[in-house]
């Protein structure tokens, strides 16, 4: 059986620290240059299909891992986030999931680290309510659970009532007026608080 002989290695053009190799079936791929020099082959060597597979699984792996941890240097991610954006590069889906759980492994990928930090950066900077911060988190593929520990947290540490008795006083409303009283209303649902939370700091402004 006629195993495929390398015939030529070059540097591929457009990408840096990257080895294009050439068969003599005609069949050309490509492998990062520490992939190349981690398997010891040169030109006139043969490579069985199994070796060419296992050589651009390796590749792949060694991308996809480059890839994320060039995404997690920006900010820290959500494993949906992460999933999403390597999909929109082209990698294999196995290939992907493989690499999450080798950086969930690592520490570098932490859904609850990531959730506590986005809602710490949410609340204290847009003083968004619970229910807005809920609607963020699941966009970001973030579990009920986790949603109800980060929650009960966050709002420990920056207080409901004083958050939205902040929002009032810098929107400087005046809740005597209903009209005013009805925006005030609708604007702090639109910041993502319940009902009963606004009426109960409402309530509480009118009477101091």
């Amino acid at each position: 059986m006629h195993l495929p002989k390398v015939i030529g290695i070059e540097q591929e053009k457009g990408r840096k620290r990257s080895r294009r190799i050439l068969l003599d079936s005609g069949d050309i791929f490509s492998l990062t240059e520490d992939i190349f020099f981690q398997n010891h082959f040169s030109i006139n060597d043969s490579l069985s299909d199994v070796e060419i597979k296992k050589l651009r699984y390796k590749d792949e792996i060694a991308q996809i891992r480059n890839s994320a941890l060039n995404l997690l240097s920006y900010r820290k991610r959500s494993k949906s986030e992460l999933n999403r954006r390597l999909k929109e590069k082209g990698f294999a889906e196995e290939n992907i999931t493989e690499t999450l759980e080798y950086l969930e492994e690592k520490k570098y990928l932490d859904d609850k680290d990531f959730a506590k930090s986005f809602a710490r950066d949410k609340v204290r900077q847009s003083r968004i309510g619970p229910v807005k911060l809920a609607i963020e988190l699941k966009k970001h593929g973030i579990g009920t659970d986790t949603i109800q520990h980060v929650s009960d947290a966050i709002y420990f540490e920056f207080p409901i009532p004083e958050m939205i008795k902040h929002l009032i006083n810098k929107k400087r409303y005046n809740l005597l007026e209903q009209t005013e009283k009805n925006q005030c209303i609708r604007f702090l649902q639109g910041k993502g608080y319940t009902f009963d939370q606004i009426f109960s700091e409402i309530k509480s402004s009118e009477i101091s």
